[in-house]
């Protein structure tokens, strides 16, 4: 497989359009098959049964964060298992009204995503492309790099979602009695230690990424105890889900046993 650092070493010496035209091109073809057998669970699976598949072959469009079509809107909250037990992963960030909260990757829906779609793709760019990626000086948002690893995701969230249709999610009503069109997915991803990805947010200092996040794994145990006694920890919409404690331990009853 090309070498990514290799491509572009030489590109301080080249035209800054040829240098960008290649580097959104090295973004997308170093994610190779093998980062989803690295961070992934085991062999693929199409086969979908909820409502909202199956997710379609096209372009998922980037774009800035809205309400979403109709107010839609969907997340994920990944697992995997850490030395036997089930752990979760949120992220939290340093400013805003979500500071301090453990968050789930999600938001608003672009018109024409589905549920899974939108949550797929939460995921990818509120990791910033580093999760799947093999080097972390290579992950930069750039939209084909994000239909990359979407299309990684996509067999992931087919694998945990076709054995266990039901773990997801809807949130409360809101104040007034109003639905909320919302869905957050549990899905089983391939673990991976946080430390370098958190170290480069914390050193990039808002040139390369968004804005500044810390990934961090929960255990399902202490997870269950701060929806208990320590919902403050939560950012609001997680706090809402319903049915979350149910769902976290049926995910544990069907991985740890």
């Amino acid at each position: 497989m090309i070498s990514a650092p290799l491509l572009l070493s030489g590109m301080s010496e080249i035209s800054p359009a040829f240098g960008y035209a290649l580097q959104v091109w090295v973004s997308s073809v170093s994610l190779s098959i093998e980062s989803f057998y690295r961070f992934g669970v085991g062999q693929s699976s199409r086969s979908g049964t909820d409502m909202d598949y199956p997710i379609v072959n096209r372009t998922i469009q980037l774009g800035n964060r809205g309400e979403g079509q109709d107010n839609m809107g969907a997340g994920v909250i990944p697992f995997c298992l850490i030395s036997g037990k089930v752990h979760f992963l949120f992220h939290k960030t340093f400013s805003g009204r979500r500071a301090g909260h453990l968050v789930d990757f999600g938001g608003g829906g672009r018109n024409g995503e589905s549920y899974r779609q939108t949550a797929m793709r939460e995921f990818v760019e509120e990791t910033e492309t580093m999760y799947f990626s093999e080097k972390l000086q290579d992950a930069v948002r750039t939209e084909q790099r994000v239909q990359s690893q979407i299309r990684l995701l996509e067999d992931l969230f087919n694998q945990t979602l076709t054995e266990h249709p039901g773990w997801w999610c809807q949130r409360k009503a809101a104040a007034d009695g109003e639905p909320r069109d919302w869905r957050t997915y549990f899905v089983e991803i391939g673990y991976r230690d946080p430390t370098d990805m958190n170290r480069e947010w914390q050193n990039d200092a808002g040139r390369r990424f968004v804005k500044r996040r810390e990934l961090v794994w929960i255990a399902a145990d202490r997870l269950i105890e701060i929806y208990q006694r320590e919902q403050h920890l939560l950012w609001r919409r997680v706090r809402q889900l319903k049915k979350a404690k149910r769902t976290i331990r049926d995910i544990v009853q069907a991985k740890e046993y």
